[in-house]
C-alpha cells in the first residue's frame, strides 16, 4: 500500500507544463465562497453515507455487492447528468491518457471502498472515524514529497500528536480491541492505508489531467464496478442475501446510490480546490455529521469514554492549517532568488 514515487512521477501530464501551472494556480486562487460551497456540499454527503451504509448492511450482509450496485448506479447517473448539459459543461472525455490515470487511482479507490465497507460490517462507525481521523499524518506526508508542499509547522506538528494520542487512547478503551487485539482493526488499517494514496493521488490526478467533472466522476465509478464485482464473487458473497422484498432494505439501498452519485461529484470538485491534507481533514471534520446521525438512530457507537477521545481526534484536525507550497526559484541577473507561491485561502 505504500506509495511510490516513479509511480506518481509517471503519472500523464498536460503536454504543457506552463499551461499546468496555470491551471492549478487558477485552482489554488478560487474564490473562498466558492471553495465552501464545494466543501459544504462534500460534507453533507460524506457525512451521511457512513451512517447510511453501516445501516444498509444491517439489511444487507454483502458489502461487496452493496457498493457494486453503488456504483454501476452511479455510472448511469453520470451518463443521464452528462447528457442533459446541453452546453456541453459536463461532457465525457474519453482520452487514454485521462484513462490510464484513473485506472491506477481506481486500484486504491477499490480497496479503500471495499475495506471501509467490512471495517463498517466488524467495527462500529466510531472506530472507522478515529481511523479516518488518523490519515491527515500520512497525507501531511505525501504532500510534502509529491504535491510541492512544506513540512508542517510546529503548531500543525503538534496538532498531529494529538490526533496521535486521541487514537491511542480510543483504542485503549475500546471493547473489540481489548477482547481482540490489532486483528480487531485488521480492515480498518487497510482502509486507512488505501485512503491515504487514494487522497494523494486524487490531488495529484486534478493537477495533471483536466477533464471535466463528469468525467472523474464517470471514470472513478464505471473502472470500480467491474473489480468491485469480481472481488464481491471471490470472497463468496451471495446475492440472495439482498432482501429486495423488504421495502426498508430497498429503500435505504437507494438513498445510498443518490448519495453515492452526489459524492462522486463533491467529492472531486471539492478536491480541485484544495490540497490533499486539507481535503482529507474536511473528510475528518464532516464526521461530526456522522457522529450526531449514529448517536439519533441507535446504541451501536462507542462509549462515553471512546466518544471523548473519538472528539479528541476530530477537534485536533479542525485546528490543522495546511502547509504552504514550497518556493520556487526563479533566475535573476545575479543568480537565483526564491519566490514564494501565493498560498491559498485555509478551508
Amino acid at each position: 500500500m505504500a506509495d511510490d514515487k516513479d509511480d506518481m512521477k509517471a503519472m500523464p501530464v498536460d503536454s504543457s507544463a506552463g499551461k499546468g501551472d496555470r491551471a492549478e494556480s487558477a485552482v489554488e486562487r478560487a474564490p473562498f465562497h466558492a471553495m465552501m460551497l464545494a466543501v459544504l456540499g462534500y460534507s453533507a454527503c460524506s457525512g451521511t453515507m457512513l451512517v447510511v451504509n453501516k445501516v444498509t448492511m444491517a439489511f444487507i450482509p454483502a458489502p461487496g455487492a452493496v457498493v457494486f450496485i453503488q456504483l454501476v448506479a452511479a455510472t448511469l447517473g453520470v451518463l443521464g447528468i452528462s447528457a442533459m448539459a446541453k452546453d456541453g459543461s459536463q461532457k465525457i472525455e474519453y482520452s487514454w491518457k485521462a484513462q490510464k490515470a484513473y485506472l491506477v487511482y481506481v486500484f486504491f479507490f477499490v480497496i479503500s471502498v471495499y475495506a471501509n465497507m467490512q471495517a463498517l460490517s466488524h467495527s462500529n462507525v466510531d472506530t472507522v472515524i478515529v481511523f479516518r481521523s488518523c490519515t491527515p499524518l500520512a497525507v501531511a506526508i505525501c504532500d510534502f514529497v509529491f504535491m510541492g508542499r512544506e513540512l508542517p509547522s510546529m503548531r500543525s506538528l503538534g496538532v498531529l500528536i494529538a490526533l496521535i494520542f486521541g487514537a491511542y487512547y480510543y483504542a485503549l478503551v475500546d471493547a473489540e480491541f481489548l477482547a481482540h487485539g490489532i486483528q480487531a482493526y485488521f480492515w480498518c488499517i487497510v482502509y486507512f492505508l488505501a485512503i491515504c494514496v487514494e487522497m494523494t493521488l486524487g490531488k495529484h490526478i486534478t493537477k495533471t489531467v483536466k477533464v471535466s467533472l463528469s468525467t472523474s466522476v464517470f471514470y472513478t465509478n464505471a473502472f470500480s464496478a467491474i473489480p468491485m464485482l469480481l472481488i464481491s464473487l471471490g470472497t463468496g458473497e451471495s446475492f440472495s442475501n439482498f432482501e429486495i422484498e423488504n421495502v426498508t432494505a430497498f429503500f435505504l439501498l437507494a438513498i445510498s446510490c443518490v448519495i453515492g452519485t452526489a459524492i462522486g461529484y463533491t467529492a472531486w470538485h471539492a478536491r480541485g480546490m484544495v490540497s490533499a491534507t486539507t481535503f482529507t481533514l474536511v473528510g475528518v471534520c464532516n464526521k461530526f455529521i456522522t457522529i450526531v446521525i449514529n448517536f439519533m438512530i441507535w446504541d451501536k457507537h462507542a462509549n462515553t469514554q471512546g466518544t471523548a477521545a473519538l472528539f479528541v481526534c476530530l477537534v485536533a484536525s479542525s485546528l490543522y492549517r495546511q502547509a504552504p507550497i514550497r518556493a520556487t526559484k526563479t533566475a535573476t541577473q545575479n543568480g537565483y532568488e526564491k519566490v514564494g507561491q501565493k498560498e491559498p485561502e485555509t478551508v
